[in-house]
């Protein structure tokens, strides 16, 4: 099991920014290994993976 954690700011500001590098990273993951990003659990969202 691996967890793979990415960090941002979600204010519009800082859209397309290096202090949203850790967002980009974790969405071009998820599309890259088909993991909706669809779950919301303390304030974060997240996915899982079915094999």
């Amino acid at each position: 099991m691996y967890l793979i954690v990415g960090l941002g700011n979600p204010e519009e500001e800082y859209s397309n920014t290096r202090h949203n590098m850790g967002f980009d990273v974790i969405n071009k993951l998820s599309k890259e290994h088909e993991i909706d990003l669809t779950r919301n659990k303390f304030k974060g969202i997240y996915g899982i993976r079915h094999n």
